[in-house]
């Protein structure tokens, strides 16, 4: 009976000890899956001190690699970061091995940056970029195995190296500069003072450059600037222009004089500052500058195809659906009146439409076309003084000593935005007050559609007293345009 309560005590005693290693290593395993768990939120947050914790090797080369050190600009830092941030892990509890020490693979996935590069659509732009990740469910997945070691209750994983697979992008350098060049044409010249052969423009006003852009280069975001040099020196630079159409780079230059004799050269650049194209083109005067006494003659050197002198005061202006109806106060003139206007308008005489003032001409109304295909444009704004902000730029009062007034004057300017059957038409307003010579107010209404380009002007002359008692603005010479 005694040998029998031995053995089975012994027994007993065994299925201890064997439980009790069952479960210590049940814990070891659940040890090794939880550090396992910690280097993937490690990894994925690119957090250094997490994984130097966890690591029995030296982090500092790795350190390097995944806060993108190399990155060579800020588009490139802001592109790998962007594919960083789409990695992912899972721990592979299936695959986990030993007992004290053991290994465990952990599956990582993130983006297929590669497959997106690939497409120049989409990596027009780091901001291009970004939208194709986020639209994307494409991903490259990469297993990795790690052993892990418990020592005095911590667990520590080998195998640092590895963790550079996961960011293969961090050596190479992502630039977006789209070769705009190899998608733009030669620069060609028009007008009707250009002579195609002799590359010359004669006795010109202004200058219309254009480049021809490729069908494969039409999808691409054409925001460009245009200058112009005469015999090397800047005469104008453009601000940031877009393309109307997605065909065509245009570049126009326009003086209210006919431009001096030189070589001109038009320069165009993408947004980015890379040269697209440069040509040059002479321009010859054959007129010497100055007002001839015989105003006959003048017919000679100005030819308006556009002028008209209606007896209803209504002018509808060529290639638009703009109509000027002028009061009963104004009356249309001919072509040598205007000319011998004192009006500073005359060097314009050859896009002039009408002209017309008062029987007193304390006012008076023109229109001229401008070499700009479209109203709404930038040129167009820029080139009759268009202020940024709309509102009034300049407004210097009158000095408190009345016996200083002969030498005083004020200014005001303010652009402001009208509507027109639901077309919007700008206004620069000019008001210029002078003690001695009282007050010109002269509106200039950029009007039009979207192929042609007009300034219709209108100048008026008070008294002070008048000035001063009237509400004048240019809401009056709103009803004299119409549309449609």
């Amino acid at each position: 009976m005694s040998v029998c309560l031995k053995r089975t005590v012994a027994a007993l005693l065994c299925c201890s000890f064997l439980a009790g290693m069952t479960a210590c290593s049940s814990n070891n395993g659940r040890m090794v899956l939880n550090a396992a768990e910690g280097l993937g939120i490690a990894v994925t947050k690119r957090n250094m001190s997490s994984i130097e914790e966890l690591s029995s090797e030296d982090v500092s080369d790795l350190a390097d690699i995944i806060s993108f050190a190399d990155s060579t600009s800020e588009d490139d830092l802001r592109v790998k970061e962007k594919i960083a941030s789409t990695l992912t892990y899972t721990v592979d509890q299936e695959s986990l091995t030993g007992n004290k020490n053991g290994s465990v693979d952990i599956v990582f996935s993130y983006i297929d940056y590669e497959s997106i590069c690939s497409d120049i659509s989409n990596t027009g732009s780091a901001d291009a970029f970004e939208r194709a990740v986020d639209g994307s469910g494409d991903m490259t997945e990469v297993t990795l195995k790690f052993d892990f070691e418990l020592k005095d209750d911590k667990v520590t994983f080998s195998g640092l190296d590895q963790l550079s697979d996961l960011f293969p992008y961090a050596e190479e350098e992502f630039d977006f500069t789209v070769d705009y060049p190899s998608f733009v044409d030669g620069i060609c010249f028009t007008g009707d003072c250009y002579d195609q052969a002799a590359n010359t423009y004669t006795d010109s006003y202004g200058i219309h450059a254009y480049m021809e852009i490729s069908p494969e280069g039409q999808s691409l975001d054409w925001s460009y600037t245009y200058s112009i040099d005469r015999n090397g020196d800047n005469i104008y630079t453009s601000s940031t222009l877009n393309s109307d159409d997605g065909q065509y780079l245009n570049a126009a230059y326009s003086s209210a004089a006919r431009l001096e004799d030189g070589a001109y050269t038009v320069s165009f650049y993408s947004e980015d500052g890379q040269l697209l194209g440069s040509s040059t083109v002479e321009v010859i005067t054959t007129i010497t500058p100055g007002t001839p006494q015989d105003i006959s003659s003048y017919s000679l050197f100005y030819d308006s195809p556009y002028f008209v002198v209606p007896d209803d005061n209504v002018i509808l202006l060529p290639d638009s659906d703009v109509t000027i109806t002028l009061p009963d106060e104004y009356t249309c003139q001919d072509f040598n009146y205007f000319l011998s206007s004192d009006t500073g308008y005359t060097d314009h005489a050859d896009n002039t439409v009408f002209f017309a003032c008062t029987d007193d001409r304390s006012a008076y109304a023109l229109a001229i076309r401008l070499d700009f295909t479209n109203y709404e444009s930038q040129e167009a704004y820029d080139y009759i003084g268009f202020v940024d902000d709309g509102q009034a730029v300049i407004d210097t009062e009158f000095s408190e000593d009345e016996s200083a007034w002969s030498e005083e004057y004020f200014q005001t300017i303010g652009q402001y935005d009208y509507s027109v059957a639901g077309r919007r038409f700008r206004c620069l307003e000019n008001n210029y007050v002078g003690a001695s010579t009282g007050v010109v107010m002269t509106d200039y209404f950029l009007v039009g559609d979207e192929d042609t380009c007009y300034v219709f002007i209108v100048s008026r002359s008070f008294t002070l007293e008048d000035y001063g008692m009237n509400d004048y603005s240019a809401d009056d010479i709103l009803p004299f345009i119409s549309v449609g």
